[in-house]
């Protein structure tokens, strides 16, 4: 695969690398983000992979069940000293969908934890993430 110089690498507590994630920071469109984006995203990445591995689960094997209990706990729990408000808590969910859906279209993992809505605005039509500030609840 090749990994360059400025090439983002994360590691697991257990300090494996992730061979698909890995190709997914250094391989795919995420490559063309701006530096700050690429920064922010694998912060936010980090934050939830922690979450995730706390609970004896990998990020590959998330659901959305588990994104509600993090947006639960990154949000609202007085468990967690680093509680997060509406636009952090978007920009994170942007950063999570932007990752599920290159292993999703590949068929890496079954299906993405951030579960998406069609609505149309007034003008016109967009995806809107489930987990969004005014509907926090996961589709069901």
């Amino acid at each position: 695969m090749g990994i360059h110089p400025g090439d983002p690498i994360m590691l697991a507590p257990d300090c494996r690398v992730d061979e698909l994630l890995s190709e997914y920071l250094c391989r795919s469109s995420f490559v063309h983000l701006e530096h700050e984006t690429k920064r922010n995203y694998t912060s936010d990445y980090r934050v939830f992979f922690d979450f995730l591995w706390g609970r004896g689960l990998v990020w590959n094997g998330a659901s959305a069940d588990n994104l509600f209990d993090f947006h639960d706990w990154r949000v609202r729990s007085p468990r967690n000293p680093d509680r997060v408000g509406g636009s952090k808590w978007n920009r994170e969910l942007a950063a999570l969908a932007r990752l599920y859906d290159w292993p999703q279209r590949r068929g890496h993992v079954a299906m993405s934890p951030v579960l998406m809505r069609s609505a149309r605005g007034r003008y016109g039509g967009g995806g809107i993430g489930s987990g969004r500030a005014g509907q926090e609840r996961p589709i069901q």
